[in-house]
Order: structure tokens, then C-alpha cells, then sequence
């Protein structure tokens, strides 16, 4: 049986220290997300090409199967999204 000594005692100690450290200093450079109020779309600054082609296809493709409202403001949101 191993009788742990001080030196095994220091190094734990500095072991939990570190991991301690470490948990903090991760969550403490994280970046933070703004809040999206609810029902609004974030704009996004720049939109990946592909993204923006597979969107397309998408609303495309959806056009296809279903009709859209007919209510002018919402069907005008939908394509200035799209």
C-alpha cells in the first residue's frame, strides 16, 4: 500500500488547480450568442454561396408541391428572404 506523502498531496492539489482552471478559463473566452426575439429572422452579414443555392433549390422545390399565401405581405417577406 502506498502512504500517500506530502509530495503526492502537492501534486494532486496542483492537479485540481489546474483542471479547476482550465474548466474556468474555457467558458470564459466562449463567444456569446445576442438573443433573437421570437418570430424574427437574424440577418445574417455573409451568407456561404452553397447555403444560398441549396435555400433556393429548397423554396423552389416547396413552390412546387405548395401553394403560397395568399397574403401579399407575407408571401413579399418570404421571397425577400429567399
Amino acid at each position: 500500500m502506498i502512504i500517500p506523502t506530502m509530495n503526492h498531496r502537492k501534486r494532486f492539489a496542483l492537479l485540481i488547480i489546474l483542471a479547476v482552471g482550465l474548466l474556468f478559463s474555457s467558458n470564459a473566452c466562449t463567444v456569446k450568442n445576442a438573443p433573437v426575439k421570437p418570430g424574427l429572422i437574424p440577418e445574417i452579414t455573409v451568407q456561404d454561396p452553397k447555403a444560398q443555392e441549396y435555400g433556393k433549390y429548397l423554396f423552389k422545390k416547396l413552390r412546387k408541391e405548395y401553394e403560397l399565401d395568399p397574403d401579399e405581405t407575407k408571401q413579399a417577406e418570404l421571397q425577400k428572404v429567399f
